[in-house]
């Protein structure tokens, strides 16, 4: 078997980590243009380009419509593009395969998690490096968001199978984005050390 061509462009990847009560943790995957990101979501493969068109469309008409009203400084700016990232929305869940993939998803509907809405990916860490690179060549596509629907089922796989798979494929890493995506190590509990008998005081 022959091994992929590498991307054209590295996509940029972003992965968003929540965390309970708090706002969103981006973390920035890959090596990319750091734009102001448009999220995009779709509810299958198939609407993507529609969605990422539409979407790229409306940025160019807000930044045409700056350019009319404050000046000449927004002017270049319109000449130069919109200069925004359009991601596709992807929640993720990965496993050994897509059937057990699809196992956990049904045991945490059952169990009341919060799914995130539009284009999912079940599946092995490999494939979702496949389903990126794929989406980078869908007109209109900077990239993807990743939305782990259970970060503890996905920060490892991610890590240790997805970014090794992408790179290979010629994507380029940010460095430090793989130590920021695994879940932090439990606290080590200290043991006190044992007491020392201290001897009785022999009476006189």
């Amino acid at each position: 078997m022959s091994a992929a061509p590498p991307v054209a462009r590295t996509p940029r990847i972003v992965v968003e980590l929540r965390v309970a009560g708090g706002a969103p943790d981006l973390v920035e995957l890959t090596v990319a243009p750091r734009r102001e990101i448009v999220r995009v979501r779709a509810a299958d493969v198939s609407a993507v380009p529609r969605a990422c068109a539409a979407a790229r469309a409306e940025a160019v008409a807000r930044t045409e419509a700056a350019a009319r009203t404050e000046g000449a400084a927004h002017a270049e700016a319109a000449a130069r593009g919109p200069g925004v990232s359009i991601l596709v929305e992807l929640a993720v869940l990965l496993a050994a395969g897509t059937g057990a993939a699809r196992q956990r998803l049904a045991e945490l509907e059952r169990a009341g998690r919060w799914i995130p809405p539009g284009l999912r990916y079940l599946g092995t860490p490999a494939g979702l490096a496949g389903l990126i690179t794929d989406l980078r060549y869908v007109a209109g596509v900077d990239g993807v968001l990743l939305r782990p629907i259970s970060i503890t089922d996905v920060a490892g796989p991610l890590a240790i199978g997805t970014v090794p798979a992408l790179e290979q494929l010629g994507v380029r890493i940010a460095p430090g984005a793989v130590r920021r995506l695994r879940p932090a190590a439990a606290p080590r509990r200290t043991v006190p050390a044992p007491r020392k008998e201290q001897p009785c005081p022999t009476p006189p």
